[in-house]
């Protein structure tokens, strides 16, 4: 089954053009956009499955190749293009970001600004956490206190195995009050749990807690007595 892009990623994508080049990052690092450029020699724009096959490290045998090549090419055109190349790298490099993490922060890069909102940083930190768990690692690697993760705060984090946490809220409560108003909306009550969990399961726990009924948290409603 074909792999495609999700809206935001499409949108996101859609403003990268063929005479868009990028700076490597620090270490001298190839990024996936100046990896697909080298590859393209004709300078079409798209790759065909010789140039695929040049672009795409490590290598594989001619078989999984093939099979990749499909899996990239999202419209079947037997072309693949920066944006089919970018995403099908994506969904890869996120298995494990942290083996490729300047190719892993290239692709969480939404919206191409050479930083990283929660959102956007969440997929780096892959797994079945609830939202909550992940905003953790994002204050955790947010040094500047900005809302935003660089490059270099990314690496950073990857490379301090026990960063600063003093001071963070890492209360369940304040993880998921993303707009730090004192209270929970339902959409915010559902960072804190697993993404499995079903929509009818968060608001019967929802509405248990809202002893008011105004359709937002305290929190003293979220842990009464505590």
């Amino acid at each position: 089954m074909k792999k495609s892009c999700s809206p935001s990623l499409g949108l996101a994508l859609s403003l990268i053009g063929a005479s868009l080049t990028f700076t490597a990052f620090a270490g001298g690092t190839p990024t996936l956009t100046e990896q697909f450029n080298t590859a393209d020699a004709d300078t079409s724009g798209f790759l065909t499955d010789t140039e695929f096959g040049s672009a795409y490290t490590p290598a594989l045998s001619k078989g999984k190749l093939k099979k990749s090549f499909r899996t990239a090419d999202d419209d079947g055109d037997r072309l693949v293009s920066l944006a089919e190349w970018l995403a099908f790298r994506r969904a890869e490099i996120l298995k494990n970001p942290r083996k490729f993490p300047e190719s892993a922060f290239e692709v969480a890069d939404l919206d191409l600004s050479g930083s990283l909102d929660l959102f956007e940083f969440a997929p780096l930190t892959p797994g079945k956490n609830p939202l909550t768990e992940k905003r953790k690692r994002f204050l955790m690697a947010d040094a500047d206190d900005d809302d935003l993760v660089t490059l270099d705060e990314w690496l950073d984090y990857l490379e301090s195995p026990q960063p600063d946490t003093s001071g963070l809220p890492f209360l369940k409560f304040d993880l998921a009050d993303l707009d730090e108003s004192g209270t929970l909306t339902i959409e915010e009550f559902a960072y804190a749990y697993p993404p499995a969990v079903k929509p009818q399961v968060i608001e019967k726990k929802f509405t248990g807690k809202d002893a008011n009924e105004d359709d937002l948290l305290t929190r003293d409603e979220w842990n009464p007595g505590g």
